[in-house]
C-alpha cells in the first residue's frame, strides 16, 4: 500500500508447482494485519480443519447399482417411530440415510474386491500370450473383465461429474483429470478457512462450531432488517 494510501498493489504472493498443488490439496492462505509496514503479512498453511463430517449427498450413479432400489423399500418399510408428523418424517429421512451410508460402504468394498480379482485374471490371461495362443473361453473370459471394468470405471465418471456439476460435451469421454480439476476449483471456492469471532480472526475448527448459532442468529437478523427496510 502507498504511503498515501491511494493505490493498492497485490504483491504478497507465494509461488508454487503443480506437484506441491498435488501434494497439498487443502491450503489455506492467511492475511495478517497491515501495521508499521506497507505490505500485509501471509501464511500458508497446509493442514486442512475438520469440520466433522460431509454433508450427504446422492448420486445418480447408485439408482443403477445392484440393491439400492431393495435397500431403500426395506429401510423404509422397516422403520418404527413415534411423534409429531414433522418429528417422524425427519427421523425415518436419518434412519434412512443411515441404511443408504451402510449399503455404500459395502458396495464399495465389494466392488473393489470384484475389480481387483477381474484386473488378476485379466493380467493372467495377458501374461499367457506373450508364451502360447489363448483358446476361445480365455478370449471371452478377457473381453468380460474389460467390460466389466468399463462399466465399473462408468460409474465412477458419473459420479465425479456430478460433483464437477459439469456436463461434458463428449457423452462417454472418460478424462478424469479434467473433472478433477473443476471438483478441486469448486471445493477450494466453497471453502471456509476461518471466521472473524468478536474482532478475531480465527480458523479453529471446535471454536467456530461453538459460535454458529450465535453466527445463525446474526445472519437471521441482518435478513430480517433488510426485509423491514425495504
Amino acid at each position: 500500500m502507498s504511503r498515501v494510501g491511494a493505490k493498492l498493489s497485490k504483491i504478497d504472493r507465494f509461488l508454487e508447482c503443480s506437484n506441491f498443488l498435488a501434494a497439498f490439496r487443502s491450503l489455506d492462505i492467511t492475511v495478517h494485519p497491515r501495521e508499521l509496514s506497507d505490505h500485509s503479512p501471509v501464511t500458508l498453511i497446509s493442514t486442512s480443519s475438520d469440520y466433522g463430517p460431509p454433508l450427504f449427498k446422492l448420486f445418480n450413479s447408485w439408482l443403477l447399482q445392484e440393491g439400492f432400489d431393495y435397500t431403500v423399500k426395506k429401510a423404509w418399510a422397516d422403520f418404527h417411530g413415534y411423534g409429531n408428523p414433522d418429528a417422524y418424517l425427519a427421523a425415518k429421512f436419518r434412519f434412512l440415510k443411515n441404511e443408504i451410508k451402510v449399503w455404500k460402504k459395502k458396495s464399495v468394498e465389494k466392488t473393489n474386491q470384484e475389480i481387483s480379482k477381474i484386473k488378476s485374471e485379466v493380467a493372467k490371461i495377458e501374461k499367457a500370450v506373450e508364451s502360447r495362443l489363448l483358446s476361445d473361453q480365455e478370449l471371452e473370459a478377457r473381453n468380460h473383465g474389460l467390460q466389466k471394468i468399463l462399466e465399473i470405471e462408468k460409474l465412477a465418471v458419473m459420479d465425479m461429474k456430478q460433483k464437477a456439476r459439469v456436463k461434458w460435451n463428449v457423452e462417454g469421454d472418460e478424462n478424469t483429470n479434467f473433472f478433477h480439476g473443476f471438483i478441486n476449483s469448486k471445493n477450494k471456492s466453497k471453502r471456509i478457512n476461518g471466521l472473524m469471532l468478536n474482532g478475531k480472526w480465527t480458523s479453529d475448527a471446535n471454536e467456530v462450531k461453538d459460535n454458529i448459532p450465535i453466527l445463525q442468529e446474526q445472519i437471521h437478523g441482518d435478513q430480517d432488517f433488510e426485509t423491514q427496510t425495504h
